[in-house]
């Protein structure tokens, strides 16, 4: 009998211990940040300007008084010697509690980032609430001028910029991975470019209205660290050179010259791809091969030659691989040769092969780095041509 009881007893007992509701927070007690953005202000002090949704235009979506649409969210700054500081000043301001545990991305300012980032990298890591997989992006001006814009598609900046980022446009990086990179010796950081873009649309009801005038965001290729400080940036065609020697996942269309049309362009799709990188010596300096695979599929053909054929998609395949190397290549050349860092990796390569040498070197890699010859070897195949096998009108 007392074998029956006990367990219901402590079924009893813990039922009533984890029913409690004394971590909770209503809805409406809290602010919900969606987006948060670092600055660095005179005399070394910090702005944070945080992103908060507006619960009610979430919920309906309905217009408001005078046929207005509700915004949906609001910004809020506030100024401190820490972040930290600039939280206590700022919860003065907002009349709920600040909640990070929806934020999507976390903006550093280009003035921050080249003063360097590990104060805000220590900030968001030692706290409990804010997520380690918020995306981190530096933009090219402030951060609080990058929140205070708006989407057409999205109802924040911070959601459509965070879409952007999942879509991977561009390098995508998220907090924990930005730590690590930080933390690693053998490669320096690199995160996602963002900005803000000024349109002018005018029309006759937008000129009366002042509507005309939009700002949006866009992804704006990748800013390289050495150590925790902004160095330089990438555009988007180096960046996806970048993409390519770090082999990380890479979407869109390739572009080249039709064999036999050079005036005429074919888009291949690219649909998968990937890369492997291997470390040696030549002449006692560290040499590197770089061997990268890809298939695609052509989906554009702007000429009139027939490419279903051996030959020419031989050539075409040429021509990926090709435009893929100078891509990778000019990367290489820009992070290396002009900025002076590894933001590939090589170091961590180098490493894993030999270890013993590594200990002497690892403190000066980003100079060796410099002299160390890549060669980078680029195989490219082109698997499906569509449904058309000769587009109307092409040659026999």
């Amino acid at each position: 009998m007392k074998k029956k009881i006990a367990p219901i007893i402590w079924m009893i007992i813990i039922a009533t211990i984890l029913s409690g509701c004394w971590s909770r927070k209503e809805l409406n007690e809290v602010a919900i940040v969606l987006g948060t953005g670092i600055d660095l202000i005179n005399e070394g002090r910090v702005r944070l300007t945080v992103q908060v949704a507006v619960p009610t235009a979430f919920a309906s979506g309905e217009e408001g008084k005078g046929g207005q649409k509700e915004a949906a969210s609001m910004e809020v700054s506030a100024d401190g010697a820490t972040i930290e500081e600039a939280e206590r000043y700022l919860a003065m301001k907002i009349p709920r509690e600040i909640y990070w545990g929806h934020c999507v991305a976390l903006i550093i300012g280009e003035n921050m980032a080249k003063k360097g980032v590990r104060m805000i990298t220590d900030f968001f890591e030692r706290d409990r609430e804010p997520r380690e997989t918020m995306w981190v992006m530096v933009a090219k001006g402030t951060a609080e001028d990058f929140l205070k814009t708006s989407s057409i598609l999205e109802k924040t900046s911070s959601q459509a910029v965070g879409l952007l980022t999942r879509m991977k446009t561009g390098y995508s990086v998220k907090l924990m991975e930005f730590t690590e990179m930080l933390a690693e010796d053998g490669i320096q950081p690199a995160v996602t470019g963002v900005k803000v873009i000024n349109e002018h649309h005018v029309t006759g009801e937008s000129q009366q209205s002042g509507a005309g005038n939009k700002r949006r965001v866009e992804i704006s290729g990748t800013a390289l660290f050495r150590e925790d400080r902004l160095v330089g940036w990438l555009d988007a065609n180096e960046t996806r050179g970048l993409l390519w020697l770090k082999g990380e996942p890479v979407e869109g269309v390739i572009t080249v010259p039709a064999p036999e049309e050079p005036n005429k362009m074919v888009s291949i799709k690219i649909k998968r791809g990937s890369t492997k990188k291997y470390a040696g010596h030549f002449n006692d300096a560290p040499y590197f091969t770089v061997k990268i695979r890809v298939e695609g599929d052509m989906v554009e053909q702007q000429g009139r030659e027939n490419l279903a054929t051996p030959e020419r998609m031989n050539a075409l395949e040429e021509k990926m691989a090709y435009e893929i190397r100078k891509r990778a290549e000019l990367a290489l050349y820009r992070a290396r040769d002009i900025y002076g860092v590894d933001v590939f990796g090589f170091g961590q390569v180098y490493h894993r092969r030999f270890k013993s040498e590594w200990r002497n070197i690892k403190d000066s890699w980003d100079d060796i780095f410099r002299q160390a010859k890549v060669d980078i070897q680029v195989e490219a195949h082109i698997r499906e041509i569509g449904l058309l096998t000769r587009r109307p009108g092409t040659e026999k």
